[in-house]
């Protein structure tokens, strides 16, 4: 991933580093006697290790062993889930719910109500903003006696609650939703590892550490599971919730981080909520909901105050942004209060819309994109409905990033979409016909997996993805050349083998 149709024939791995790379014979010649281990690749070929820049590991894990609702295309379907699950919870829990999920009409609290009038239902939206709950529900958690934010509870034209809840309080209410023992966390850990090294993933950057009770075992978690074997097949690069970042400093885990295949970086602030669920923060109102400009999490003044006490312990801040009035705020507190180490960049996560003028202000900035082009594909349906024609070529860009120059990484923001970074690929050169400012947002196929290899490698400062002397060896091996199959089979693509720091690595024991 050098350049453009830059290839190699032959690599010399030693310690875990790419040595050398070039034709066989400059290989040979370089070993100069040597003696070595051959692995005939037989006319394969060999990509880097895709690094996915953002996701969720443990949701990721836990979202595999949950009832998935995305299967479900009618309201039968998705009762049939939930009374299959119902009889083995007390409290039926389910994820991938969205509002047009069913082709028969939008699941509602009314029809929880009528499949599950004496058992708790919660359905957590797709984008893990919004939950759904039944009559049930509501009373078992008593959301009644809960001071909620008039934004973040959803009611009727009549003014009665509808069932929805949203950020903050949706956030409050998950944490009550389960206990996380530190097994289960290492199981969902190792489960979500297994999934994406299937996918050709060997690292990636995730953000977990305030969900699951005290920070202190979910780190664990992660380290324990790392440490169970001696060639660990992911490297993990984590992000601290603005909740908990402090403590995770205090203990000196951003500096001294307890294994060296993980690393923590930036300090998360989730500043809106996510345009499927209307909360995201706009400079104009939801053309489909009139007067709703969505849920700043921060007013300005607090999010400066946050930013300045990051600062002051040296440290980046990683930012979800999708609405444009979010980006604004962040834009503005980060040029005000930049990063206080020389070469230092914080993270903007998303980027779904810009105001016109967003390129420009974020030229010279001290920055890397988490970028997640699958989101277009996934709100294609009912995206022009909720922002309007006007504001549809300021959203969801892609080759504007890229071509900008602005260092940006491939992501799923799993367990949001699928984790498989083909399909993330596939989205990004195969854009919908939605408008013209859409066509022109795609990648070709090597910018597309660029942004998973290298362009991710760069958003963590990691000397990977690409296959290069002094590089990490971390492999993914292809009976097809990528590059050479149709692109509607790009989405199909699998490894057939994994190499993290040159060494093999089995799926089915991947740590």
């Amino acid at each position: 991933m050098e350049k453009e149709g830059a290839t190699v024939e032959s690599v010399i791995v030693n310690n875990g580093l790419i040595e050398r790379a070039g034709n066989l014979q400059d290989c040979l010649h370089f070993l100069n006697g040597r003696s070595y281990e051959k692995i005939d690749l037989a006319g394969k070929t060999i990509l880097p290790g895709f690094i996915d820049s953002h996701l969720h590991l443990i949701g990721h894990g836990e979202k595999l062993e949950k009832v998935n609702l995305s299967v479900a295309t009618t309201k039968k379907e998705v009762r049939l889930l939930l009374q299959a699950a119902s009889l083995k919870n007390d409290v039926v829990i389910a994820e991938g719910f969205h509002e047009d999920l069913t082709t028969d009409g939008e699941i509602s609290k009314a029809d929880l109500d009528v499949w599950f009038p004496l058992q708790p239902v919660i359905l957590i939206r797709r984008c893990y903003h919004t939950i759904l709950l039944n009559e049930c529900a509501m009373h078992k958690y008593k959301l009644a006696d809960w001071d909620i934010p008039e934004k973040e509870i959803g009611k009727d034209i009549n003014g009665q609650l509808n069932g929805y809840i949203y950020e903050g309080t949706m956030q409050r209410l998950r944490k009550l939703l389960q206990t996380y023992p530190l097994q289960l966390l290492e199981r969902y850990i190792e489960a979500g590892i297994r999934d994406a090294n299937s996918y050709g993933i060997t690292s990636l950057v995730s953000e977990d550490l305030s969900y699951y009770g005290d920070w202190a075992p979910t780190l664990q978690a992660f380290t324990n599971t790392l440490y169970k074997t001696d060639n660990p097949s992911m490297k993990l690069h984590l992000l601290a919730h603005h909740t908990v970042w402090k403590k995770v400093d205090e203990q000196g885990f951003f500096d001294h981080p307890p294994h060296p295949y993980l690393s923590i970086g930036s300090v998360k602030f989730f500043l809106d909520g996510s345009l499927g669920s209307r909360t995201a923060y706009l400079k104009q109102q939801y053309s489909d909901d009139t007067n709703n400009y969505g849920i700043r999490n921060f007013s300005e003044q607090q999010l400066e105050a946050e930013v300045q006490n990051v600062r002051k312990s040296k440290r980046t801040v990683a930012f979800h942004i999708i609405g444009d009035a979010a980006f604004e705020m962040a834009v503005s507190v980060l040029k005000k209060y930049p990063p206080v180490i020389e070469n230092q960049k914080d993270r903007l996560i998303h980027l779904s819309m810009l105001p016109e003028d967003g390129i420009e202000k974020l030229r010279g900035m001290p920055i890397v994109l988490d970028l997640q082009p699958i989101f277009y594909s996934s709100d294609f349906a009912w995206i022009k409905e909720r922002i309007g024609s006007d504001r549809l070529p300021f959203a969801y860009l892609l080759a504007t990033f890229v071509r900008n120059g602005f260092i940006c990484g491939g992501s799923s923001d799993a367990p949001i979409e699928t984790i498989n970074p083909w399909e993330g690929i596939y989205a990004a050169i195969e854009r919908k016909p939605m408008d013209q400012p859409a066509q022109r947002e795609s990648l070709t196929l090597y910018e597309a997996i660029y942004l998973y290899t290298k362009g991710s490698a760069q958003t963590i400062g990691s000397q990977c993805g690409e296959i290069r002397a002094g590089y990490a060896a971390d492999f993914q091996i292809y009976e097809t050349d990528p590059f050479h199959v149709a692109k509607e089979q790009v989405r199909h693509l699998r490894p057939n083998q994994l190499f993290v720091n040159g060494e093999i690595i089995s799926y089915a024991t991947s740590l």
